[in-house]
């Protein structure tokens, strides 16, 4: 019985040091530690929604957007180029979005636009197709294509047009050389247009 009465004074004593423990605990000091506690954890057993990048060259070193480029020459202004985005990494630099006007000595005007080019090297890829204008008659459209800026050579791949003053011309995969002038494609197919 001495027993029985001794467990039930530790009972009440164990009680009673629980009841003044809890008098001066502020629980909402407590409920935000718990909190922080569980937020530190997490960080070990949850992984972050972030994009793994394999290599350090796929994030840009540089990105610009809505932006105007002029470039002068000894009396006007003779290049214009305006585009939505532009990203420069180790390796490349990409145009979206883009429009390029060139203002020539003769007075024409060449235009050149497009979703998206990459710039790697001596090459221009336009990976979303390319339309070209030269005022007053030339238009130009391919579904992709490479230009090379020192052979002058432009690659294109898929469908093409080129329009003149009384001509149209359409078909697969054009080989430009600008030195050379010659043109090569596959599925030639022209039409002659009425002047109006």
């Amino acid at each position: 019985m001495n027993k029985k009465k001794a467990i039930f004074r530790i009972f009440l004593t164990t009680k009673s040091i629980m009841k003044a423990f809890l008098q001066k605990i502020d629980f909402m000091l407590l409920f935000f530690l718990a909190l922080f506690m569980l937020t530190l954890t997490s960080f070990f057993f949850f992984e972050m929604p972030m994009k793994n990048y394999k290599k350090h060259n796929e994030l840009p070193i540089m990105e610009i957007h809505q932006f105007i480029l002029h470039r002068f020459n000894e009396q006007y202004i003779d290049i214009n180029i305006s585009g939505e985005s532009m990203q420069q990494y180790q390796e490349k630099e990409v145009y979206k979005n883009f429009l390029g006007s060139k203002f020539n000595d003769d007075g024409s005007i060449e235009h050149l636009d497009g979703k998206e080019v990459w710039h790697i090297g001596d090459e221009y890829d336009f990976i979303l197709g390319i339309n070209y204008r030269k005022t007053p008659y030339i238009k130009f459209f391919s579904e992709k294509g490479v230009y090379n800026i020192v052979t002058e050579v432009f690659m294109g791949k898929g469908d093409f047009f080129i329009e003149d003053e009384g001509m149209k011309t359409m078909g697969k995969n054009i080989f430009y050389d600008k030195k050379t002038d010659v043109i090569t494609a596959h599925n030639i197919n022209s039409q002659i247009l009425k002047v109006k």
